[in-house]
């Protein structure tokens, strides 16, 4: 049984990544990351993410320097970039089984349950390619508790402390990657748990901690001050938290994602697996129940409360249900083989043909960038994919003042000259509007006839030069 996760994640290395080369990066957070590691490269300084040369604050740059490694060894392109996130994916089968093992009592048949029922996951294989940082996030997520529950377990008290080390350095590794959701860990660090005459030794988690999650903190304030601050928590934690990103959800947003995902039959067992050990923990005082239940009940509970909801942020969760499939029964392996079953007739087999999310638009962007234009307008798509693979200023343009407005406080992309709106559009002869065929790009095209016909068009996206 102790061989089951490896070979799982073997076979999952080998399938994500021979799978993970060339394609187009879609049009949003893959392009934005790409770029953000371009610019990282080519200008040498590894603290400040930039898009389009200015500093942005929104995020932590833990994943970004995943990429950048990535694509220093292996080269720049779409697949270097997917190849940090089929790794850790793989990764996370072996923790997740590790951390399995551990609350069964070292039970080996836990560890392969918890390893397959990851592996029978749609929302593994849908993501586990993506140029998201959520794959690494999960699985620092699950190292970190892991570690925490077996430094709890240790014997002596160097092993307990080595195994706090750890935790706290992997606890700082994943807030560097996102810096509120790395936080996820601690759900499981309940005083009442933790011997009372052993907590002194959580100093060494949080020395551990602060030498991975301070430094590059201390050097952006003392860079950039209170403008650091303000796009770090104030924007991407408090504004997106009480705003809609880009659209409004309605508050069943993930459970509605997971069923999409994961077919009713397999959510529905998922949902009766949660409810058992949630029982379990409260009425027996299941402790190991209770571990295994607190990241997804605390991970689904802050999801839904912020109201900018995006269903890739249940990766970071979803190994934590695999375990949760480990504790269920006392035939761990049994309950595998049917979760497995049931994955396969709830959502089938993944689809893991070669990724290019979104061809055209690097197409013609990479036509605009042959054409000698100065700059591109995009209407209807975002400006990512469309500056990425054009490497031209880009703006979007937008037609009514409120939209232009609330996505000049929410878009990360709201830089100096990122957006216009249509009465505002100051254009010249080499200039290129790409467009999403629709009602938008008619009002635009019938707005004062100052658009020629299309240079190039491939439906559902068109380019057009600019009279």
């Amino acid at each position: 049984m102790k061989v089951v996760p490896w070979l799982v994640a073997l076979a999952m290395t080998a399938t994500l990544v021979t799978t993970s080369r060339g394609g187009s990066l879609y049009d949003g957070d893959e392009s934005v990351y790409g770029e953000f590691s371009r610019e990282m490269r080519n200008t040498g300084d590894p603290f400040a993410l930039r898009w389009a040369g200015h500093v942005v604050h929104q995020r932590p740059p833990g994943y970004v320097w995943a990429l950048v490694l990535s694509e220093t060894v292996l080269g720049e392109g779409e697949g270097p970039l997917r190849i940090p996130s089929a790794l850790a994916t793989a990764l996370t089968a072996l923790v997740v089984a590790a951390l399995a093992r551990r609350l069964a009592g070292g039970d080996p048949a836990a560890g392969a349950c918890a390893a397959g029922g990851y592996a029978s996951m749609a929302f593994t294989w849908d993501f586990g390619r993506a140029v998201e940082s959520d794959p690494l996030l999960g699985l620092l997520c699950v190292a970190a508790v892991e570690r925490f529950v077996a430094a709890s377990m240790g014997s002596d008290e160097s092993t307990r402390r080595r195994r706090l080390v750890a935790f706290g350095a992997l606890l700082g590794g994943a807030c560097m990657v996102k810096q509120v959701v790395g936080f996820l860990p601690l759900s499981v660090v309940f005083g009442w748990w933790y011997p009372k005459r052993e907590r002194r030794e959580l100093w060494f988690a949080l020395a551990a901690f602060l030498a991975v999650w301070l430094p590059w903190h201390v050097v952006m304030t003392a860079r950039y001050g209170g403008d650091f601050w303000s796009g770090y928590v104030g924007f991407n934690v408090i504004r997106r938290a009480a705003a809609p990103l880009l659209l409004s959800t309605p508050v069943t947003f993930y459970w509605d994602a997971f069923v999409r995902r994961e077919g009713w039959p397999f959510s529905l067992s998922t949902a009766a697996v949660l409810l058992v050990c949630c029982v379990r923990a409260w009425r027996r005082k299941s402790l190991e129940d209770a571990i295994a239940v607190a990241p997804v009940l605390l991970g689904f509970f802050a999801f839904t409360v912020a109201r900018s909801r995006v269903e890739y942020y249940l990766v970071a969760v979803t190994p934590f249900l695999a375990v949760l499939a480990a504790r269920a029964s006392r035939r761990p392996i049994l309950v595998g083989v049917l979760g497995f079953a049931l994955g396969l007739v709830s959502h089938g087999t993944p689809k893991l043909a070669q990724l290019d999310r979104a061809p055209q638009i690097r197409a013609l962007a990479e036509s605009a960038s042959r054409s000698g234009a100065r700059r591109i307008f995009v209407s209807g798509i975002e400006p990512s994919g469309t500056f990425y693979y054009s490497r031209l200023p880009t703006s979007r343009v937008i037609l009514d003042r409120g939209t232009f407005d609330r996505l000049h406080g929410l878009d990360i992309f709201a830089l100096p000259g990122a957006l216009t709106r249509l009465g505002e559009l100051p254009h010249g002869p080499a200039d290129l509007l790409l467009a999403k065929q629709g009602p938008e790009l008619d009002r635009l095209l019938a707005s004062e006839s100052v658009f020629l016909p299309p240079l190039a068009e491939r439906w559902p996206y068109g380019l057009y030069r600019l009279r």
